[in-house]
């Protein structure tokens, strides 16, 4: 995977840059097996900065001081255009119809990996009844964008796109004035047909979107946040790093994250998921972390394969929940299904039958994600079902399942 551009920052009130680095693994506690276990993790600040007071403090002075290395001094307070900016009210996410699958791809994936990671009624819709119809930014350079977002951009939407424009240094640009605002990569940047390069596109569109919902500058000295380019990696980006988490919480006033954080936790095959219950359980986040697993190769995604594993999660009750998983796929149509079923709730320390015949979901594959994006099910266009294929086989196939009943992540094996 070839390495991230490093850019610099735009010195004006919108902040642009290209994209950005993951989490690191640490702090996970592998069980034996995918036998579920809960438990209580500490995480260590030196790794995780950003999660308790003083790393989050860290976190907006690091951000203050790049606002004031790259701009006005004036432009650097919270409460004006600075290095924060809040939303008026919650944007949605709009892409144009007229680009090709694979750049629609990597954007609706990058959505997805912000959707993880948010409370349930700020998660965005993906599906295609929410695609702009506005024309593709096509042909536009960055200073040209800058200099007409109002008549670009309509208010209350964050434009997302990966089109051909003049970069120079810029992979990547993104920013917001808090009414409306926008996330681009550089097609030219970016191999969209192998995993690897799709991969980068997603993680840098991730860093843009950030831009987009307020953080406008780059807290170098926190190396996990995927804000800094300090810190890159080999591995899969699979949810929002915490440290980010941390703060876009604490910024638009949802609730701080603690340092310790109750949760389930399972491994196959060195891929770990599990469920961080959080707020006293007001908010449940799923999450996979392969560390630095490569996502599969194409040459490992062909034919049929079947994968059976775990699922790990909370039921709406608030109780821990486990069950079995089994996806059955077909990678040279791009189809398959997953089943989610035998699901346990534990009510004290007692496990009981919560739903035996559990859940199925019709699968979209595309190359080494898949989702249950055109599943009857998923009326509402936020994809219950978001995985992906890891290993140089593909010998693991893990993801999350988010329902109204349910809030888990699974890892299966490859038969």
């Amino acid at each position: 995977m070839r390495a991230f551009i490093l850019v610099v920052l735009l010195a004006v009130s919108l902040f642009g840059c290209s994209g950005g680095p993951r989490q690191p693994v640490a702090g996970h506690m592998p069980t034996a097996g995918i036998e579920p276990q809960e438990g209580y993790v500490s995480w260590s600040k030196a790794i995780h900065r950003g999660i308790g007071p003083d790393g989050r403090r860290d976190y907006k002075e690091a951000m203050y001081d790049d606002c004031m290395a790259n701009s006005d001094s004036s432009d650097c307070s919270v409460s004006g255009r600075g290095w924060f900016v809040r939303w008026g009210s919650w944007p949605s996410i709009v892409q144009p119809k007229n680009r090709t699958d694979l750049e629609s791809i990597a954007v609706r994936r990058a959505i997805m990996v912000l959707n993880r990671s948010l409370p349930e009624d700020k998660r965005f819709r993906i599906d295609w009844e929410w695609v702009s119809e506005l024309a593709t930014l096509e042909g536009l350079s960055k200073e040209n964008l800058h200099a007409h977002t109002e008549q670009l951009f309509s208010s209350g939407h964050i434009h997302a796109e990966i089109y051909g424009y003049e970069s120079g240094d810029f992979a990547g640009f993104g920013g917001t004035d808090g009414a409306r605002g926008y996330a681009v990569l550089d097609e030219s940047e970016f191999d969209l047909s192998n995993p690897w390069g799709l991969r980068s596109a997603v993680d840098s569109m991730v860093h843009e979107l950030l831009h987009a919902l307020g953080f406008m500058g780059h807290p170098h000295p926190v190396h996990t946040s995927i804000l800094s380019y300090r810190h890159h990696s080999e591995g899969e980006l699979d949810s929002l790093p915490l440290v980010d988490m941390a703060v876009l919480y604490d910024m638009y006033g949802w609730g701080h994250w603690s340092e310790t954080m109750k949760r389930v936790v399972d491994t196959v095959d060195g891929v770990q998921f599990g469920v961080h219950n959080l707020n006293d359980g007001t908010v449940l986040i799923p999450w996979v972390d392969a560390g630095y697993m490569a996502p599969s190769p194409p040459d490992a995604l062909l034919g049929w394969a079947s994968y059976e594993g775990k699922l790990n999660g909370y039921v709406a009750s608030g109780f821990p929940a486990h069950g079995d998983t089994r996806l059955r796929v077909n990678f040279d149509t791009g189809y398959g299904s997953a089943q989610f079923d035998k699901i346990h709730a534990r009510y004290g320390d007692t496990w009981n039958m919560w739903n035996r015949l559990g859940f199925r979901y019709d699968l979209n594959l595309y190359a080494h994600y898949f989702d249950s994006r055109t599943d009857p099910r998923d009326r509402d266009g936020i994809p219950d079902v978001v995985g992906a294929f890891y290993g140089f086989d593909g010998e693991v196939a893990a993801g999350t399942l988010q329902r109204p009943e349910i809030t888990a992540a699974f890892g299966a094996e490859r038969d």
